[in-house]
């Protein structure tokens, strides 16, 4: 009976001793098991230099996007990408944040796409346990980069008139062209010695952008003041920024386009005399660039804008003296009169007002003693008064001069 006794007390030390190896591995499985999932415990403990999380269960968040990889070069998406989080858990919450040139925050469900916006951007997201708010997950980060970095040529100085219109030699504006068939972000982006001063510029205010294969105009007068058929302020979206401080000058000037970090996205001509444009005593008609932009300082990449539709008024409030194609299209007529003859506006007159309608109508509005306003009356005395100081100057260019101020008179008489 001893001898029974004595075994079954070995039995149960045994027993014992295996439940202890049981218990140990089982607890060791299910640790390894915690760290393989998408959850972990909370408050720290430690067991044989083993530390582990115990307590309370919180979410943990996983990413995805798709697409995984981005099909520009150096890590750029020419789309931005859906990014999507997914949790382990029921009832929690998800908070998210873009950081960059743009600030989105806000909360998100869980499998629902967020888009990064343009730009460079830092994300960070993290999830938050509605029953218990100390339920935080780690915080996933990612950096994303959508758009791509806008290349050197893929926005030109399309149009310029550079001498202001008619009536008023400060309407000077500059149209822009996206070159791309994508919208490009202008905030902040400038155009160098444009403006008035010293190495003044141009600076187009930040949350402009240019459409796909758009235009985009920047002008001096307000949209009321100008002679461009504007019929309201436009918008944002529309392509139309107000920039008083222009200033260009008559004689001719380089212009850079720049982004908002100063990398030079267009260059135009250089420090001498414009190579198109026509700044006449009544013809007052805009440097455009070819369909083709080429190189924006040599002079075979510009012509000057002189097709019969350029004074329409598809563009303008009156159908006048003004040629130009203002947030439109360019025209593609090539020079088809020599700007450096004397007779250039004459002949200019002649063929495209040929039927003299149009012409008298300008006439009587601007020049007539009949009618009472007489707007262009000052221009005809600043004629005068400019041809009388440069009394001095050489034969051929008192005949253009008096070419200019007398041949719509001529043409109506």
């Amino acid at each position: 009976m001893q001898k029974f006794f004595t075994q079954l007390n070995r039995f149960y030390k045994l027993t014992l001793e295996m439940s202890r190896v049981v218990f140990v591995i089982g607890f060791v499985l299910v640790f390894v098991q915690i760290n393989g999932t998408n959850a972990f415990f909370t408050d720290n403990a430690e067991i044989k230099g083993i530390e582990f999380k115990t307590g309370v269960w919180i979410p943990t968040l996983t990413i995805e996007v798709d697409p995984e990889e981005p099909d520009g070069e150096d890590g750029w998406y020419s789309e931005a990408p859906c990014v999507k989080l997914f949790l382990d858990m029921d009832d929690v919450a998800i908070y998210y944040k873009f950081e960059g040139d743009e600030n989105i925050e806000g909360e998100i469900g869980e499998d629902v796409c967020i888009y990064p916006p343009e730009g460079e951007s830092h994300f960070s997201a993290w999830a938050v346990g509605n029953e218990n708010e100390n339920w935080v997950s780690d915080v996933i980060e990612a950096d994303f980069k959508v758009g791509g970095e806008v290349q050197f040529g893929d926005v030109v100085i399309n149009e310029l008139m550079w001498m202001g219109s008619f009536l008023d030699s400060k309407d000077e504006w500059i149209e822009l062209r996206n070159m791309t068939g994508k919208e490009i972000d202008l905030s902040n982006w400038n155009i160098r010695y444009g403006g008035s001063g010293k190495n003044g510029h141009i600076e187009i205010p930040h949350g402009y952008s240019i459409q796909p294969d758009g235009y985009f105009l920047i002008i001096k007068e307000k949209w009321n003041k100008t002679e461009i058929n504007l019929s309201k302020d436009l918008d944002k979206d529309e392509g139309y920024a107000n920039a008083a401080s222009m200033s260009l000058k008559n004689d001719g000037e380089k212009l850079i386009l720049e982004n908002k970090k100063g990398d030079a996205i267009d260059t135009v001509w250089k420090d001498e005399k414009w190579p198109d444009g026509w700044h006449g005593m009544f013809l007052h008609m805009s440097m455009e660039r070819d369909d083709e932009p080429g190189d924006g300082t040599l002079a075979s990449s510009w012509h000057t804008c002189l097709s019969s539709k350029c004074n329409d008024e598809e563009y303008w409030r009156d159908e006048g003296l003004n040629f130009g194609t203002p947030g439109q299209k360019n025209s593609t007529q090539p020079n088809w009169a020599n700007l450096d003859e004397n007779n250039f506006e004459e002949e200019v007159l002649e063929k495209i007002f040929d039927d003299c309608s149009l012409l008298e109508e300008i006439w009587k509005n601007n020049f007539s003693k009949d009618n009472p306003s007489r707007s262009g009356e000052s221009k005809l005395e600043e004629f005068q008064t400019e041809t009388e100081n440069n009394s001095s100057e050489s034969e051929s260019k008192e005949g253009e001069d008096k070419a200019s101020s007398d041949v719509i008179e001529e043409l109506v008489e």
